[in-house]
């Protein structure tokens, strides 16, 4: 039997990531503090929630893997709602849905983490069901300069700022 990794040359920077700067597992508050840091400024923060992020990883530069310390996923019953943590995946979220009869739209594959949603969501099920960034309803985290955010969906009298920082968020993971 021949062993084919060897011979594999993987052009995907996450397979080659022995060299990268290091990796980050940080809760919500020494995430803040670190980018307040000018430690943070020095590299770019690259972002792991899933397990399909296709630009995690680069050689110099700083990983946050969100798949440990970001995985809360609490069904509020009596308002059918769910908080999710960036760091689940979509297979978790579904099979924790369905042991409560529900669903939400998500795509073929579960491995995708909470990028799937801020990048809108496209799935089979979006021609009935609408993108899955439709169906959030708030968003914390934190800001690249490292503040502390809480944005709720916004109500049809709400101020314009509001409702640009809302579609600011709404489909922009790949620039946050």
């Amino acid at each position: 039997m021949v062993a084919i990794p060897h011979l594999l040359h993987v052009t995907n920077s996450i397979a080659q990531d022995a060299s990268i700067a290091g990796v980050l597992d940080l809760g919500k508050k020494d995430l803040a503090a670190f980018l307040k840091s000018a430690q943070s400024n020095q590299k770019s923060l690259l972002i792991c929630s899933g397990g399909t992020t296709s630009r995690c990883a680069a050689t110099g530069h700083w990983s946050l893997d969100l798949r440990n310390s970001h995985r809360q996923l609490d069904f509020d019953v009596l308002n059918q709602q769910v908080e999710l943590g960036a760091g689940q995946t979509m297979e978790t979220l579904l099979k924790a849905l369905a042991s409560k009869q529900r669903s939400f739209p998500t795509g073929l594959s579960g491995l995708p983490g909470a990028g799937y949603i801020l990048t809108g969501g496209i799935s089979p099920l979006s021609r009935s069901q609408g993108l899955a960034v439709d169906h959030v309803l708030g968003f914390e985290g934190v800001w690249g300069h490292g503040e502390c955010f809480a944005l709720a969906k916004p109500e049809a009298g709400c101020s314009e700022q509001d409702q640009w920082r809302w579609r600011g968020l709404c489909g922009a993971a790949p620039f946050l």
